[in-house]
């Protein structure tokens, strides 16, 4: 009788993963690595540690209480590209490992480390801050104090707090950049809403909005932007 030898399940990573470099209050940078399978019995398992997240899309992203999980195909996983980024706002450095596992097969851990520095706000032109700390306490005064036909990014950082009003940047304010501190946190707010009569005038639809951006070239960053009215009537963020 002769029987056929069954080849061990097998999992192979391809990485050159460098040290992450994040700064507070800015987008996470990825990085990438390759993961491929062969006589597979059972799904591969992707278990980030730490701060560390894994996506299969770059959209939904897995931690180690949710591990990502890669389904073979009669036994073989083709390459696959496997997105990493640390997930953290605040300063330190950071070390952990993503474990590549699957039932039978030798499990492949990948070391990755990071750090999380501090935002340069020598780089700003304006900073608001709702205590005083910054150059001006409300979005509008410092798009106010911004030069006119700019050609060039004036940059406004705006710290964490929510700000409780209407702002306008007008047509001649291009090239505004307003980055906040973090999505969650930096929060401008109000309430307009169609139908809603102030000083005497009747707000509209179009008018209701808490932003109106009527400049050209124009950025926002890590700030949210909301409409408090509720579900009635019309109202607008930006």
């Amino acid at each position: 009788v002769i029987v056929a030898a069954t080849a061990p399940p097998k999992v192979t990573v391809t990485q050159s993963l460098k040290t992450f470099a994040n700064v507070v209050g800015q987008v996470a940078p990825i990085q990438t690595y390759s993961v491929t399978g062969a006589d597979l019995t059972a799904d591969l398992i992707i278990t980030p540690s730490g701060n560390f997240e894994v996506s299969k899309d770059g959209t939904t992203w897995f931690t180690a209480a949710s591990p990502l999980k890669l389904t073979a195909t009669a036994g073989t996983l083709a390459n696959t590209t496997i997105s990493v980024r640390l997930n953290n706002q605040t300063v330190g450095t950071y070390s952990g490992t993503i474990s590549n596992a699957s039932t039978g097969a030798t499990t492949t851990s990948i070391n990755v480390l990071g750090a999380v520095t501090a935002i340069d706000l020598s780089s700003f032109k304006a900073i608001v801050a709702l205590d005083g700390s910054g150059t001006h306490k409300t979005v509008q005064a410092a798009i106010d104090a911004a030069p006119t036909n700019s050609t060039t990014p004036y940059r406004i950082y705006i710290k964490n707090g929510k700000y409780l009003e209407k702002v306008n940047i007008a047509s001649n304010k291009t090239f505004i950049h307003l980055i906040g501190e973090s999505a969650a946190k930096t929060i401008i707010s109000w309430n307009d809403y169609s139908g809603k009569i102030v000083a005497g005038v009747t707000i509209g639809t179009s008018t209701s909005v808490t932003l109106a951006v009527k400049a050209n070239d124009c950025l926002l960053s890590n700030v949210t932007v909301e409409n408090t009215t509720g579900d009635a009537p019309q109202a607008v963020a930006i």
